[in-house]
């Protein structure tokens, strides 16, 4: 039996299109999203051919590699992309995707439909948005840029964030990308694993140094083997005296050599790897000269802040109060290309840190640091003088502000460079950069002292120092060269 198409419209329906056909008007076509029954097989039948949608429909996605289960000094590569699904053209876009708690972003990673974006396109997406002006139906544009997981234990939250003027818009979901347990970090682990020193024999309390000689002399020890004279008595005749025998030559001396296994000292490292150097490279050579905020800045980068052999869950306080420094900066330079400026004392931070834990630690003298070969070890090994200054401002009860944690930064800067096979040379003139611009920072922060009395906004941060700049090249220049 043949059904009839129209069997399963209702009564009502049925008469309204008689009493259509019957005045002589036209029964209206169909729209796209709807469907007619199979008379055969009963599947709805859709339209092939869909027309495109009203208006325009922007709809954003976002990933990240990895996804979850990251350390301390993972790379995420994170993508943020738009489509427009609509017909029309959508104006007025505001992308962004702020920078989440315990993160970095790698210096020039930030790259718009395949090419690499300019500064200040990078600091607009990572603060209040980058202006899109139009993205035409149909069309796909993509941001692409890294992340450099710092230590903590809360998740990596990145979210996107897009608006759009007269257009509808599809937000994604933020990402949770969750922690390892028990993760150190990657450059911690390679420390751990890079050496297992030998078992040695526990050292005198006096350790001599490798110049110094032993000198073993023979001596006769409590228990002589030649025996006593016998005494005379009156049944025999005292026994006349023999003869003193010769003494024996004394033996040579016997020269050993000490070695020194191990040595007590505070010894704090840091990285800086050949892309780090690249950017501040564009920097203090760029056409624009350089401020004493970029200064600050690379001084970060110099601070020394992990205590070596490094220990599970070892000076995590000292991480997390440079890198929450660090992340101040960061924030002055936004402010800045805003057009903001704030008092000084808003940007002071909190401190995190004390430098009374910081003790001696053996360290053994085939002790090695494993890091890539573009990458650079700096080291410090602070003095007594260089202690004190440290414990000194990191007490609680010292006054805290932005001056007192530029002064903490500095003294926590780099003094020698700790890479294998460099020649002496080499190290010697990273050491004499390291010095001339330690002294070079230390006479700007005297001078921004005096300065910040006067002008107590951000506006003292944008000076220039053409000193300290040839200092900061020099740091770059010999760096780069160990670094290839």
């Amino acid at each position: 039996m043949k059904r009839d198409p129209n069997f399963e419209a209702s009564a009502d329906m049925r008469l309204v299109e008689l009493s259509r056909t019957a005045s002589g008007k036209a029964i209206p076509v169909k729209s796209r999203w709807q469907s007619r029954g199979n008379a055969e097989a009963g599947s709805p039948v859709i339209d092939e051919e869909l027309a495109p949608l009203d208006g325009s429909l922007v709809v954003a996605t976002l990933h990240s590699t990895p996804s979850a289960d990251v350390i301390p000094g993972a790379v995420l590569t994170v993508t943020l992309a738009l489509n427009n699904e609509g017909g029309e053209d959508a104006r007025d876009i505001l992308i962004g995707s702020p920078l989440p708690g315990a993160t970095r972003v790698r210096p020039g990673s930030l790259v718009m439909d395949g090419r690499p974006a300019a500064g200040d396109v990078a600091e607009a997406f990572f603060g209040a948005g980058y202006a899109l002006r139009t993205l035409a139906g149909g069309s796909r544009t993509t941001f692409y840029w890294q992340l450099e997981v710092l230590a903590g234990t809360d998740p990596v939250i990145i979210s996107g964030n897009v608006r759009a003027t007269g257009s509808a818009v599809i937000v994604p979901t933020s990402l949770r990308i969750s922690r390892r347990v028990g993760a150190t970090g990657a450059f911690t682990a390679s420390v751990a694993t890079a050496i297992v020193p030998p078992a040695i024999e526990e050292l005198p309390i006096y350790e001599l140094d490798e110049e110094e000689i032993l000198v073993h002399e023979a001596v006769s020890g409590p228990y002589d083997a030649t025996p006593e004279p016998r005494r005379a008595t009156k049944l025999e005749p005292e026994p006349e005296p023999k003869p003193e025998p010769e003494p024996e030559p004394e033996p040579e001396p016997v020269q050993i050599a000490a070695q020194v296994m191990t040595r007590a000292t505070i010894l704090l490292t840091t990285t800086i790897d050949r892309a780090s150097l690249a950017f501040f490279e564009r920097v203090f050579n760029g056409s624009s000269a350089p401020s004493l905020l970029d200064h600050l800045t690379f001084a970060s980068q110099l601070a020394c802040v992990t205590q070596q052999p490094v220990a599970a869950g070892d000076d995590v306080e000292i991480r997390k109060h440079q890198e929450a420094q660090a992340q101040l900066l960061a924030r002055i330079a936004l402010h800045e290309r805003l057009k903001k400026r704030d008092a000084l004392t808003a940007y002071a931070g909190t401190r995190l840190c004390t430098f009374e834990t910081l003790r001696e630690r053996p360290l053994p003298s085939d002790f090695r640091l494993a890091a890539p070969t573009s990458t650079c070890i700096l080291a410090l090994e602070p003095s007594n003088v260089g202690l004190a200054t440290l414990v000194r401002l990191g007490q609680q009860n010292s006054p805290w502000d932005f001056l007192r944690a530029r002064q903490l930064t500095h003294a926590l800067g780099a003094a020698t460079v700790l890479n294998e096979g460099i020649p002496p040379t080499q190290r010697s003139l990273a050491e004499q950069a390291f010095r001339g611009y330690s002294q070079a920072s230390a006479n700007a922060l005297q001078r921004l002292f005096v300065r910040q009395r006067i002008e107590r906004s951000t506006a003292v941060l944008l000076t220039n120092d053409p000193s300290l700049d040839a200092a900061a090249r020099q740091i770059i220049a010999v760096l780069t060269e160990i670094a290839r």
